[in-house]
Order: structure tokens, then C-alpha cells, then sequence
């Protein structure tokens, strides 16, 4: 009896030896598990850091009364370089063209741009806002308005400008089994697949001007700055497919319908408005994602569509696109004192 309480004892003590070395080298920071760990792996806590190469377009449709499109492009530089990091809740992208690595298309004009995008995501909840310049446009295909430009003309419109800002709000139902955080900054990975249904909204406010007709012949109206507010309901799906131990792959498709005001000068100074325009949105987003150990790597393609196309008068629509690659290794991060007070330490 005098043995086994001996070796009782002895067994406890070596457990508590191990737990208390295995708190001792246990990886600091870590969050409290508030999601299915079957299916999310975390890695807020490391430092996430990715070199980056992305590609940004930015194009303006236009119907005309024979139902073709007529297409307006930005001609920013591309492709554009820089990082991408994740680290506790701060996350960031910074890219810009570099002289000797990134080139315009050539006879289309040069743009100018720049852009400020703010985000919060949380098991339930992922809400986003942009804004976004831009000034210098081509027309792509003049050829469908003026039949006898030679196949391959470009009209360039070099003032002209458009100024963005959109809102997104998004409820999602399946949170802790679907990490939408993989997604957008691969600070998580989906180790199941798993999807969730989204619910939500979007706020946009654009203005486009130009010293030139923004609405060229034949369309009839002479027109050369339009303003739009839209705000509308949303109701999309997201989806993770885990392909074997290393690979997945993210689809998500969260369309919408929207209430749009639109105004109207003229060149005569003379203000037209509509209070009553139906419109849709859509946010769409596509991502490959490689990871083995603390290596990773990603293509992640999205895509913001903004349209009024309902609004016969003037039919005119935008969208928004980003394609980017992605290489990167997750860091293990000590404390960082001075960082404590803002959340920013493990």
C-alpha cells in the first residue's frame, strides 16, 4: 500500500513536472479558442508576413441605347509590389509599382490612383470600407460608337476622374467552422471544409468628371460629371474546399440589390436626378492557398461590381479588381512590451 502511494505520488509529480515545462516552452500569444479547432487552425498570434506581386484595374461600363457596352480602363502600372502581413488583429497591405519591374500598357495613357482601405473581422461579423482615386481612363472599344476608328484604337480621356467609397457589412451564420480570416489574410487556415451563408449590406458614394462628354455620341446627353450613392441588402455564400494535407481553395459570391440616387450635369450646367434607380452589387472573391508548417503561399483574386443598369436614361456601372500572389512564412513572436497597451503583444 506504501508503494502504490509512493508511486502515486511519483506520477504526479512527473505530470506536473511536464505540464509545467510544457507551459514554460508553450507558444505565447495565442487566442482563446472561440471556434471548432476540427475545422480552423490560428495563427493570429505568429507573425504573418508575405512578400506580394498584385495586379489593380479599376473599369467603367456604359450601355448605349444599341445595348453594347462601352468600356472605360484605368492604365495603372503592373504589376505592383510589396508585403502583406497579419499579426493579433492588425493586418496590412502596402504595394506599389517599382520603376524597373512595372510597366503601362502602351498608347493608353497613364493613371493616377491611390487608395485607403479599413477592415474588422470577427468570428461573426466582417465589415469593410475603401476608398479609391483614380484619374486618367481610356475607352478599350471606341469602335462599337465610332465604326470607322482603325481595329485597335484607344480614346484617351486623361482628366478624366472617378473617386470611390464603399462600405460592406456582412453577417455570417457559420463562423466558427468557417474562417473567412483564410480568406482575406491567411492568418488562419480552413483544416475542414466548411462554408457560411453571409447577410448583410453595402454603402457606396462615386463621382466620376471629366472636362470632356463622359457620355460620348450617340448616347444624346452631354454629360460631364455624374455622382451616386447606393445602399442595399446583400445575401451571398462562401465556401473553403480542403484539397488533401496542403491545399485549399476559397470561392465566395455575396450579391445584392441597391437603392441608387444618381445626379447628372451637363455641360449647360443644367442638374438631372434620379431618386428611384434600382441597381446591383456584387462582391466576389477567389483564393488557392498552399501552407506546409509555418510556409505559405496563395493567388487571391476580388473583385467589387457596382452597376445601374436598371436606369435605362443612363446606364452606367464600375467595377473594381485585384489579382494578387502571394509568398510568406509565419513567424514565432516573443512579447513585446511597449506594444501591450494596444493589443499588439503576445
Amino acid at each position: 500500500m506504501r508503494f502504490l502511494n509512493i508511486l502515486a505520488l511519483g506520477i504526479a509529480f512527473l505530470l506536473c513536472s511536464l505540464q509545467m515545462q510544457g507551459q514554460a516552452t508553450a507558444e505565447p500569444g495565442k487566442y482563446p479558442v472561440d471556434y471548432d479547432t476540427n475545422y480552423i487552425k490560428d495563427y493570429r498570434h505568429r507573425l504573418n508576413l508575405s512578400a506580394v506581386s498584385e495586379i489593380k484595374a479599376n473599369g467603367i461600363g456604359i450601355l448605349t441605347p444599341d445595348d453594347k457596352l462601352l468600356i472605360y480602363l484605368t492604365n495603372i502600372p503592373i504589376p505592383n509590389y510589396g508585403f502583406m502581413f497579419s499579426y493579433r488583429w492588425l493586418n496590412l497591405q502596402l504595394t506599389v509599382p517599382v520603376p524597373a519591374l512595372s510597366t503601362t500598357l502602351p498608347n493608353r495613357g497613364e493613371t493616377k490612383s491611390y487608395a485607403l482601405g479599413l477592415g474588422l473581422t470577427t468570428r461573426k461579423w466582417h465589415v469593410r470600407n475603401f476608398f479609391e482615386f483614380f484619374k486618367g481612363y481610356y475607352i478599350s472599344n471606341p469602335e462599337i460608337i465610332f465604326p470607322d476608328l482603325p481595329p485597335g484604337s484607344n480614346i484617351i480621356l486623361a482628366d478624366m476622374a472617378s473617386r470611390t467609397y464603399y462600405l460592406t457589412a456582412h453577417y455570417m451564420v457559420n463562423g466558427n467552422r468557417y474562417s473567412h480570416r483564410s480568406l482575406l489574410w491567411q492568418s488562419e487556415v480552413q483544416k475542414k471544409s466548411a462554408g457560411s451563408l453571409f447577410m448583410g449590406g453595402t454603402f457606396g458614394l462615386k463621382r466620376i468628371n471629366s472636362p470632356e462628354d463622359i457620355l460620348p455620341d450617340p448616347i444624346e446627353a452631354d454629360v460631364n460629371e455624374a455622382s451616386y450613392l447606393h445602399s442595399g441588402l446583400n445575401l451571398g455564400y462562401a465556401y473553403t474546399l480542403v484539397l488533401g494535407k496542403y491545399f485549399n481553395v476559397s470561392v465566395a459570391a455575396i450579391p445584392g440589390l441597391n437603392y441608387t440616387w444618381a445626379a447628372y450635369k451637363t455641360f449647360s450646367a443644367q442638374e438631372i436626378v434620379f431618386t428611384n434607380g434600382l441597381g446591383f452589387n456584387m462582391e466576389g472573391r477567389f483564393q488557392v492557398l498552399f501552407q506546409k508548417g509555418n510556409f505559405y503561399a496563395g493567388a487571391n483574386y476580388t473583385g467589387f461590381l457596382l452597376t445601374d443598369y436598371l436606369k435605362t436614361d443612363y446606364p452606367i456601372g464600375s467595377a473594381h479588381n485585384y489579382l494578387r500572389v502571394n509568398v510568406g512564412y509565419r513567424f514565432k513572436i516573443k512579447p513585446i512590451k511597449f506594444l501591450k497597451p494596444i493589443w499588439l503583444s503576445n
